[in-house]
């Protein structure tokens, strides 16, 4: 795990200050101060830490500790006050609705037949949508919240671990993605789980997020989708992890599968009823299905592998029948089961909220810190060797 320096301590505080007694150069104050006085007094008690006379203080890694607990909870604060503003300005989380789909089954005989099921879905908003778009550029530079937490986070993040399919984020990396990922579930108006008593896990898919090539236009032929599994527990650092995948499958026989982006809920389960995966309440989802007229079903969209015997990359196609509107994470069986069931089930953690958020809706989020010069992390901090200008 990377150390966290001093510097960027303080920069977490959003005081970017002189410190002689450790040789670092003079920086001037960010001239964004949010207007909350438990933030100011946090500030206030990280500044004078921070100037103490080297024989009031033990050098290095302690004043570094205390340094650094206190710009994470000034960073705690400052996201808080965010969420609230977006809350405010874009609206609340819709209820939970709860859906009676019909559910295809196999009879004993082999015979399909219906029996209905309630699925829980929570209703999400589509930022791409001129009016939430001019919202959500409001609420990113109004009040120096947004502006004042992404001078919080590294703006570039390294993986301690990366397989083709899956990379591992630790430390202030790994806060940077969950930031960035519970910014994005807010903005479209989902619920983050919160790590009260135990271990929590929040699942964001952005479609048209190469793991190797960035965003662009979303398809349905390769894996160009992206999974991010965040996972809090208390008194512990936040893990995040990076998956190669596809949120579309690919069916000739039966058009294109795609979940709509509402907010689900995965448990752990079976797929093909046997193989270690994730499924939804209720096992079905709405969405649509390309190249058919009308709405249907997508029965049994879980997360799943990808069943692959060779390694899969950005320009592996998808097999022609890959699945039926699965979440497929491109890995053969065992990977899939080694990199994230058994990380989920020894950590107790057997459910979880997933929301899937457009390619496009990550570009408003970018568009909207790029007006006051700051980026999104997903797209521009983290590691993407075919990038363009990589």
């Amino acid at each position: 795990m990377r150390t966290p320096s001093i510097a960027f301590a303080i920069s977490l505080a959003g005081l970017l200050l002189c410190l002689p007694a450790l040789g670092q150069p003079a920086v001037p104050e960010t001239q964004f101060m949010p207007d909350d006085p438990q933030i100011q007094k946090l500030q206030q008690e990280l500044r004078a830490l921070l100037q103490r006379p080297p024989q009031e203080s033990k050098p290095g890694k302690d004043i570094d500790r205390k340094a650094h607990g206190i710009a994470a909870e000034i960073r705690n604060r400052v996201l808080a006050r965010l969420l609230e503003a977006i809350e405010r300005n874009l609206g609340p989380m819709q209820p939970i609705a709860w859906d009676t789909v019909p559910l295809e089954a196999v009879d004993a005989e082999g015979r399909v037949i219906e029996i209905p099921m309630n699925i829980p879905m929570r209703p999400l908003r589509k930022i791409s949508d001129a009016a939430f778009t001019t919202k959500t550029n409001f609420v990113m530079g109004n009040d120096n919240l947004a502006l004042t937490l992404y001078d919080t986070l590294p703006q570039a993040v390294a993986p301690e671990e990366r397989t083709v399919f899956e990379r591992a984020y630790t430390g202030d990396d790994a806060r940077a993605v969950e930031t960035e990922a519970q910014v994005l579930v807010s903005l479209k108006g989902g619920e983050w789980a919160e790590s009260a008593t135990g271990p929590v896990a929040n699942a964001i898919a952005v479609r048209g997020l190469d793991l190797d090539h960035g965003l662009r236009p979303n398809g349905n032929t390769t894996y160009d989708d992206t999974l991010y599994l965040v996972i809090a527990e208390p008194g512990k650092n936040v893990e995040a992890y990076e998956y190669r995948m596809t949120t579309e499958s690919s069916s000739t026989q039966r058009g294109v599968g795609r979940l709509d982006s509402k907010q689900v809920w995965y448990v752990r389960g079976k797929h093909r009823g046997k193989d270690p995966a994730y499924k939804l309440k209720g096992s079905v989802a709405e969405g649509t299905r390309a190249g058919l007229e009308g709405t249907h079903q997508i029965v049994g969209a879980n997360i799943h592998s990808a069943y692959s015997k060779r390694s899969i990359d950005s320009e592996t196609p998808l097999r022609p029948n890959v699945s039926l509107g699965c979440q497929v994470i491109a890995a053969g069986k065992t990977d899939f089961e080694k990199s994230m069931v058994k990380l989920l089930d020894a950590k107790g953690i057997t459910e979880f909220p997933y929301t899937i958020v457009e390619g496009e809706e990550l570009s408003v989020l970018d568009a909207a810190l790029e007006q006051h010069q700051r980026k999104s992390i997903l797209i521009h901090g983290v590691p993407r060797p075919k990038a363009p200008g990589s």
